[in-house]
């Protein structure tokens, strides 16, 4: 007669199996974290010069396993280095405006607090379509004004054109706390049709509130443990690489050719927000 196994027993895996099956998931881990640098460097290059980046990089995020809220939350950490590298490289060529700097960013680091509060509150896809009419508008007013942002505009800045700013930029927290895709490039809107502003000039001051609120809502996600650490350190250093061979390089490229890429990437934007909502 056979014997029958005891269903108690176990029998011990192979130790090459076990040393294949780990180099196998270091291996998976390696390529995650490259594709993450990979996604970084280029929102970097990006997103310093025409904000947009989050567009892609938070569905990147999610397409390598994050829950939305935790790519949404791991993402704001990598803005955070992009806003910090690029800012010193424009402040290195003295294009940034740190009075009109300061004024939007505290407005706007005190929306991203109660936007980030929202997170998982707030109606996102409504806000979304809202943010993408808005998009396809403010796309149709560089294309019908197209010296907009191309030559500053000595233009008499008023109390009233700072609080008009600091009033949009508090509402352009709240949706960069929570979501945040493009909103760097309606702080760069805000720059130009308010304060007259170059857009490599709004791109250099917006840094100040970018970054503000980025590192706000950051420690705010971090406090609820929604912020994968391993993907939001490769990703910081990813995205402040990029950004600061972009800011360092703005000028070369210019004015007329960030005009076109900001209107061709929020021109995308503007479909994405509008009809995709994934």
């Amino acid at each position: 007669m056979i014997a029958k196994s005891d269903p108690r027993v176990r029998i011990p895996a192979s130790p090459f199996l076990q040393s294949e099956k780990t180099e196998y998931m270091e291996l998976i881990v390696f390529l995650k974290l490259s594709i993450t640098f990979l996604v970084g460097f280029v929102g970097g290059l990006i997103g310093i010069l025409i904000g947009g980046c989050s567009l892609f990089t938070i569905p990147a995020l999610i397409f390598l396993g994050l829950p939305p809220q935790s790519a949404i939350a791991t993402n704001r950490v990598g803005i955070a280095g992009l806003m910090l590298t690029g800012g010193l490289a424009y402040h290195k060529k003295q294009l940034i405006d740190y009075k009109t700097g300061c004024i939007i960013a505290g407005t706007a680091v005190a929306g991203a607090v109660l936007g980030a509060q929202l997170v998982v509150k707030i109606d996102a896809v409504l806000l979304k379509r809202i943010i993408g009419i808005l998009t396809v508008f403010l796309i149709s007013t560089l294309i019908f004004f197209p010296k907009h942002g191309v030559a500053a505009n000595e233009k008499t800045i008023r109390k009233k054109h700072y609080i008009i700013g600091a009033i949009v930029n508090f509402f352009l927290g709240i949706y960069g706390g929570f979501y945040g895709a493009n909103v760097a490039t309606f702080m760069i809107y805000t720059q130009i049709l308010l304060f007259g502003k170059t857009f490599i000039e709004s791109s250099a001051t917006g840094t100040i509130a970018m970054f503000s609120f980025s590192v706000a809502a950051s420690g705010i996600f971090m406090s609820h443990h929604i912020v994968h650490y391993g993907y939001a350190t490769v990703l910081f250093v990813g995205m402040a690489c990029g950004s600061y061979i972009s800011a360092h390089n703005a000028e070369k490229i210019g004015n007329v050719w960030i005009r076109r890429l900001l209107i061709a990437m929020s021109g995308a934007a503007g479909i994405k927000l509008l009809f995709f909502h994934g």
